[in-house]
């Protein structure tokens, strides 16, 4: 039988994926579109969405934080997928990080060079010596008869790389450094390093030997730092941009433009309602400082016989002597 608090958080997890896929949604035709090619956006958000409704306790994180896990995914153009990335939940918040397999295919776009690299584990019973110095030399020889992988029978994890044109470029890990590693993760009892802990181990290694043994683009040397800050707590996600929501006026206005009103051009910041013009009511104009009413001249006109002068009064030449075409000006 379920239970008020159960059903409580079944609501939650269910607002919660309503909410962000409305925003993901929104942004596969905004922003991530901007950060992936039109096809892969649509996918991106599918496969995304598809491992959220998948996840239930995932989705009584807040729908922000989910919305950039999703964008921190998205900047570094990885599929949610698992084993390329991985969403984990931090109390109520929900953070991206990057799995195995994500880190390989950073590691391969951050040097082109790159043939090849990939981790391994070693466990109980494989034949494996390793030696550095002038000649360094790795050998593994997994036992073939070992049954299912026993994450706790790992004795090692080593990360190797081939690049063209030069050796093979290698790191080992001991399983106690692995463990020190993961002891200071904010999911070490959660998330991947309990659902896949050999991958995470491998990972680890292939994350070391890409910061200390590999010459890779500072975008991702930047991008795997970054990764290793998110799982210890260092950094906060990278927030998916908002969407600036102004108003008819304040755009037209940014914009300098003008409405035609019967027929006349008239500067938005004359119009009062700009909003309501919108939607279809009467344009209603700010007040303007009238000018002066003009009086005319009590003379005759100069011009024309028996016509008053429309010139304002006591101006030049506006008195004058005589009637009609006998007026003279003085």
């Amino acid at each position: 039988m379920t239970s008020v608090t159960e059903n409580k958080a079944l609501q939650v997890a269910r607002d919660n994926y309503v909410a962000v896929r409305q925003e993901i949604s929104d942004k596969a035709t905004s922003e991530l579109a901007k950060l992936l090619p039109p096809d892969k956006a649509e996918r991106f958000v599918a496969i995304g969405l598809r491992s959220l409704a998948k996840n239930p306790d995932l989705l009584t994180a807040t729908p922000k934080s989910l919305t950039n896990a999703f964008y921190d995914a998205a900047v570094l153009g990885l599929e949610p997928v698992l084993g390329s990335v991985y969403f984990v939940k931090y109390g109520t918040e929900a953070t991206m990080l990057i799995g195995y397999r994500g880190l390989v295919e950073l590691a391969k776009r951050g040097d082109p060079d790159i043939e090849d690299i990939y981790g391994q584990v070693v466990y109980e019973g494989d034949e494996f010596s390793v030696e550095y110095g002038d000649a360094p030399r790795l050998h593994h020889r997994p036992d073939l008869y070992r049954q299912v992988g026993d994450p706790t029978k790992v004795t090692h994890t080593y990360a190797i790389a081939f690049r063209r044109n030069a050796r093979p470029t290698f790191l080992v890990r001991t399983r106690e450094e692995i463990e020190a590693i993961r002891a200071r993760s904010r999911a070490k009892n959660s998330g991947p390093w309990v659902t896949d802990w050999a991958a995470m181990a491998q990972k680890t290694a292939v994350r070391a030997l890409c910061s200390q043994r590999l010459s890779l683009s500072a975008e991702i040397r930047e991008a795997l730092d970054r990764d290793a800050d998110r799982e210890y707590g260092l950094v906060e996600p990278v927030a998916a941009p908002q969407s600036k929501t102004i108003t008819l006026k304040e755009q037209l206005r940014e914009k300098a433009q003008t409405i035609v009103v019967e027929g006349e051009e008239v500067p938005a910041e004359a119009i009062v309602n700009i909003e309501e013009v919108a939607e279809g009511a009467p344009v209603v104009l700010a007040p303007t400082e009238s000018a002066p009413e003009r009086t005319k001249c009590s003379d005759l006109s100069p011009y024309e016989d028996g016509l008053i002068c429309d010139r304002p009064p006591q101006h030049p030449g506006s008195h004058w002597s005589g009637i009609g075409k006998d007026k003279v000006a003085w």
